[in-house]
């Protein structure tokens, strides 16, 4: 298996601070970091765009895809320069999460997308219409039903059907969300929701008050360990 984390786009609400890079308060590791030990089983390549050589000089070692056009494209199109017909993971390079979730996708042999039913989501949450547990549709903006979860970054898809439309799809619609191109329709080769377990914690770095919130769960976490 593949891993490819998009990295690509420019952090505008974190102060220009490159999102891969940011720390975690109690870890110590980046956001790449905690990808790269989480999905160690598999090779990683990473899209970079904006200040590239921040990450690339932090990460010599691992394989980058360079998206020459970060300022005016999404991370579609990042997605859609790195996929091939490799099965892979793909993550938004903005997440942390925990070791042992990636373990859990791993016994997951069908193509899947973790999905999360949180109230609090933003106009740019990537909602996902389901037939019993298989995505039949993708969509952004309001809510249409709170049976819809929203899709929260982390994808795997095996079939090579899947990435290669998937693939083209993202590089003809470079402006969108990698979620908005999910490739949802062929009930052949169905894509599932898989809901983030209860006892996961997943954190999207897009704000400062993001990142304030980290701090503070972080915080939680340690006094109700003591």
């Amino acid at each position: 298996m593949r891993l490819i984390i998009l990295a690509a786009g420019q952090s505008l609400s974190l102060d220009g601070t490159v999102k891969g890079l940011i720390i975690n308060p109690v870890t110590g590791l980046s956001l790449i970091e905690h990808a790269c030990r989480s999905f160690s089983f598999c090779d990683i390549t990473i899209v970079v765009g904006y200040k590239a050589i921040e990450i690339m000089q932090r990460f010599p070692n691992l394989h980058y895809i360079y998206n020459h056009d970060w300022a005016v494209t999404n991370n579609a199109y990042s997605l859609g320069l790195a996929l091939d017909d490799t099965p892979s993971y793909v993550i938004s390079g903005d997440l942390i999460f925990s070791d042992n979730l990636a373990k859990r996708i791993e016994l997951y042999t069908s193509n899947m997308a973790i999905t999360s039913t949180r109230e609090n989501r933003t106009l740019t949450a990537i909602n996902c219409v389901l037939n019993d547990d298989i995505i039949t549709e993708t969509y952004i903006g309001p809510l249409r039903s709170t049976s819809n979860p929203e899709a929260v970054g982390i994808f795997k898809i095996s079939d090579q059907n899947l990435l290669r439309l998937w693939k083209q799809r993202c590089l003809k619609h470079g402006n969108l969300f990698v979620g908005q191109t999910l490739p949802v329709e062929d009930a052949l080769k169905p894509i599932y929701s898989v809901q983030l377990p209860v006892d996961e914690q997943l954190y999207e770095i897009n704000t400062v008050l993001d990142y304030m919130r980290l701090i503070e769960h972080q915080k939680d976490a340690l006094h109700a360990r003591t």
